[in-house]
């Protein structure tokens, strides 16, 4: 994980609780490592998946899944959060 990438500042104003399908597709996205999969898994389309993310990342203030060529990966602090 050599992509580093500044913790994304909290949106001020922004709802600070997250929904269960946030998580639910939070949880998919990190089983499967890809939005695409996820995607498929849960009946949704793969811009619906990475606008939950990208939500949840605001609110949470951090990445949760970086860029690896071609894929994804858990961020440590998506590993903390998968491990919750």
């Amino acid at each position: 994980m050599s992509e580093r990438r500044p913790i994304l500042p909290a949106t001020r104003g922004a709802p600070t609780d997250f929904t269960v399908h946030q998580l639910s597709v939070f949880r998919t996205v990190a089983q499967h490592l890809s939005y695409t999969r996820a995607a498929e898994a849960l009946y949704l389309s793969q811009p619906a998946i990475t606008q939950q993310i990208r939500t949840l990342e605001l609110m949470l203030g951090m990445r949760l899944f970086a860029r690896r060529g071609r894929g994804i990966v858990l961020t440590p602090a998506g590993g903390v959060a998968e491990a919750c």
